[in-house]
């Protein structure tokens, strides 16, 4: 059995191909996508003389399946962001996203959130001192309801 890339036009992007592999080009041939801060894959067109950038995920589903209502997104499935072929794509809502993310444990919280001051090893420590809170929120720099929380599972449920 063999299967072939489909290519159909880009959405918004007079000129350009999207397929359902996630893959992008023009007239000249297939075009890069690059990722950008938020870790999106993103492509660049030219159109109507300007330069414009999109999310290829977007760009997919918009070509091959509809344009966005107001309050939708791109999901990513099981495949992760990195694939955006559209058999790993849907469109939903934000509420939607953040199930999915919960669903493939790739949710930021606890130690994997930007702005966790506690480091793995300092969440087992806390977990497993005798210490009253008041001190050990002193000791790491945070309020005792984070030590209150940690120490009672409700928090950093992630570290052991």
């Amino acid at each position: 059995m063999t299967f072939s890339e489909v290519w159909v036009p880009a959405y918004g992007l007079p000129g350009y191909e999207v397929s359902d592999l996630g893959g992008f080009r023009n007239a000249r041939g297939l075009l890069k996508a690059k990722k950008n801060r938020r870790g999106d894959w993103t492509v660049a067109a030219k159109v109507d003389g300007k330069w414009v950038g999109r999310v290829l995920a977007k760009v997919v589903l918009q070509s091959f399946v509809r344009p966005f209502k107001k309050n939708e997104m791109s999901l990513h499935g099981q495949g992760g962001r990195d694939d955006n072929s559209l058999s790993n794509l849907s469109i939903g809502t934000a509420k939607k996203n953040a199930a999915d993310r919960d669903r493939d444990g790739t949710t930021a919280r606890g130690i994997r959130q930007g702005l966790c001051k506690l480091s793995r090893e300092d969440v087992i420590k806390i977990r497993h001192s005798s210490e009253h809170r008041d001190i050990l929120a002193e000791e790491f720099g945070v309020c005792w309801t984070t030590i209150y929380n940690i120490q009672n599972n409700i928090t950093h449920k992630e570290t052991f």
